[in-house]
This record gives structure tokens, C-alpha cells and sequence, in this order.
């Protein structure tokens, strides 16, 4: 089978050449790597075509649309691959990885997808409170053995993680792709919709994609407003999650905003902070690092909960107020889960 790498690009110069270059180390090269480009500002195209007439067939397609969905999208459109693969710059693949998705599809001719296993990659204090904190089990991967991993995958396609996926031609095109209307959460929504077909899905487990971190508090919280207000436009929210953060968070205003009227408040805040803060991610911290970790790596824990939270929150309802205002959303999602619709074109 022939095998394709699907990489949508914006602005990614600084990671094109060490993205790249994991792909050329690999036991199994592709034959074709297609880069959807959403019109770029920075040398990013250049880069990529640096990289051509080492033995893989490099393509660069324009992406009007510039959503990672409406890229995937384009560079599916030209492929002439049996097997896509779905890898993000600044992603780093072990050398291995692209030849373990493959190997599913090889095997079983009915397989339509494969998810496969990715590894947090975390180069400072920051990154690695947040790896330990929101990806914590993929974080701790390499203490599981290939059975604890294999329990640990998610039951069916609706779940499995979209920045290490592979897919069938046929997949894909059984799905009508992947929304192109969404900025975020799109890989989520096309999961779904492969669940609802019945897609066959396999697991690779053996070797990994290296994820990238957010390096700071603010690009902590922009991803998680993005997230949240594209879950919202798509017309989903977590209820469980929003609660517990909203209670959470109003017992702590309520307490500093009582606290010069009722000393007892004041005492009530630092407990009701610390209980949350622990129970919300820092703890994590504790089990990750088999020792209490240092002052300064539990602050940072606390920073990472407060971004996550708090971006959440924003994100749920600024999207919540897209959802109920703009129409264009319900009717977008309608016309892409229907299999008596066609598909949301790029252009829209």
C-alpha cells in the first residue's frame, strides 16, 4: 500500500525542518508527504520545498480555508495514497512510526482506522507540569507494558487522539473528510461520524508521536479557549466539567468578595483554593514526579490548572453565544452528520 503524510501548515517555519527530518529518519518512508499551506506569512513553503528530491514526493497545496480540517481536506484531494496519515509540525515521530500505523492496514483489509499512541514532549518546568497534568496518562506511557496500554485506548473511534491518527482511503472518503468549518474540535466531530458508520478501527500501541507542549501560560489558555469554543460550535459541551469548575471557582470569588465583611471567609478562601488546585490537576504533579515535587513546579501546576480552567470556560461560552446567535453552526453540523447531505464545502 501506498502511504501518505497529510500536514496542514500556518506559520511554521521553526518547526518544518525537525518535523521534517523524524519523517526522513523513518524505517518506512512515505511515498508522498503533502503540505496543505494556509497561506503562510513566514518562510514556511520554502522550507518545506527545501526538503524535496530526497527520495519522497513533497507536494504543497494552498489552503484557502486555513483550518487544520479544511487542510487535511485539500492535501487528501492530492494524494494517491492508500494510507493517510495525519502528522502536525512539530510533532516529532520515533523512527518507527509511520511503518506501526501502517502495519494494520497491511494486515487486515478491513481496517479503516488506525489510532496510534503519542507521548507528551516536555523541555521545561512548564511543559512538564502540563504534560503531567493534562496528559497525564500519555505522560507515564512508557511505565505501562503493551497490555496496561492496549486497556488504557479508547473503546471505539469516537475517541481516539487526532493528532496521531491514520486512515484509509476509503475512510476518509466514506466520511466526506473532515469538517473544514471548524478552527478546533474538528478531528473530534470526524470521529464521530466515522463511529456512526461503523468504521473499523485498529490500535497501534508500540511507538509513539512526540506532541508538542504550549510553552506558557497564555498559549495554555488561548488553546484552551480555542478548544472550548470549538467544542461549543459544534454543538457540544461538557456539563460534568463545568460544573465542577464553575462551583469551584464561585465558592472562591464568593469567599475573597465576603472575606472584608466575615473574617471567617478569609480563612474559608486559602482551603477552598488549595483543595481544588490539588484535586484539579496538581496532584498529578505528586504521582508523575513518585515525590513531592518542588515549590516551584506546584505553583506552575497551579498556573496550568488556572489557564486550563478558566480558558474552558471562556471557550464554552463564548462558542455557547456562537451557537445560540449564529445559525450557520447548527446548520453546518447538520448538513456534515447527515449521510443525506453533502458535505460543508471549504469555501463556506
Amino acid at each position: 500500500m501506498r502511504v501518505a503524510v497529510l500536514m496542514p501548515a500556518l506559520n511554521e517555519q521553526e518547526s518544518v525542518a525537525p518535523t521534517l527530518a523524524a519523517i526522513f529518519q523513518s524505517t518506512r518512508l512515505p511515498d508522498e508527504i503533502i503540505v496543505a499551506d494556509g497561506c503562510s506569512s513566514d518562510g514556511t513553503v520554502g522550507e518545506v520545498l527545501a526538503w524535496q528530491g530526497r527520495g519522497v514526493d513533497i507536494k504543497v497545496v494552498t489552503n484557502h480555508a486555513v483550518y487544520p480540517g479544511a487542510g487535511r481536506n485539500v492535501a487528501f484531494q492530492a494524494s494517491n495514497s492508500e494510507v493517510l496519515i495525519a502528522i502536525d509540525f512539530g510533532n516529532i515521530c520515533d523512527p518507527d512510526y509511520i511503518e506501526a500505523m501502517a502495519a494494520p492496514f497491511e494486515a487486515d483489509p478491513s481496517v479503516g482506522v488506525v489510532a496510534g499512541t503519542f507521548k507528551p514532549s516536555a523541555t521545561s518546568d512548564f511543559e512538564h507540569c502540563l504534560a503531567a497534568i493534562r496528559y497525564h496518562d500519555n505522560y507515564l506511557i512508557d511505565r505501562l507494558s503493551l497490555e496496561e496500554r492496549r486497556a488504557k485506548a479508547p473503546p471505539d473511534a469516537r475517541h481516539f487522539p487526532g493528532m496521531c491518527v491514520a486512515f484509509h482511503r476509503r475512510a476518509w472518503e466514506q466520511a466526506s473528510g473532515q469538517p473544514s468549518w471548524l478552527q478546533t474540535f474538528e478531528d473530534v466531530v470526524f470521529a464521530q461520524k466515522l463511529a456512526t458508520q461503523n468504521v473499523k478501527i485498529a490500535l497501534q500501541v508500540h511507538s509513539h508521536l512526540h506532541h508538542h507542549m504550549r510553552k506558557s501560560f497564555a498559549e495554555l489558555y488561548r488553546m484552551a479557549r480555542n478548544y472550548a469554543r470549538g467544542r461549543a460550535r459544534a454543538g457540544q459541551n461538557d456539563s460534568v466539567l463545568l460544573t465542577k469548575v464553575a462551583a469551584a471557582w464561585g465558592a472562591m470569588t464568593a469567599a475573597a468578595l465576603a472575606t472584608p465583611f466575615e473574617p471567617w471567609a478569609g480563612l474559608m478562601l486559602p482551603a477552598i483554593a488549595a483543595l481544588y488546585f490539588y484535586r484539579g490537576g496538581v496532584h498529578l504533579l505528586f504521582i508523575a514526579e513518585r515525590k513531592i515535587p518542588s515549590l516551584k513546579r506546584i505553583l506552575l501546576g497551579t498556573q496550568v490548572v488556572v489557564a486550563r480552567d478558566i480558558g474552558t470556560l471562556v471557550g464554552f461560552l463564548l462558542g455557547w453565544v456562537d451557537w445560540m446567535t449564529e445559525p450557520k453552526w447548527r446548520q453546518k453540523l447538520r448538513a456534515y452528520l447527515s449521510p443525506l447531505q453533502p458535505r460543508t464545502s471549504d469555501a463556506e
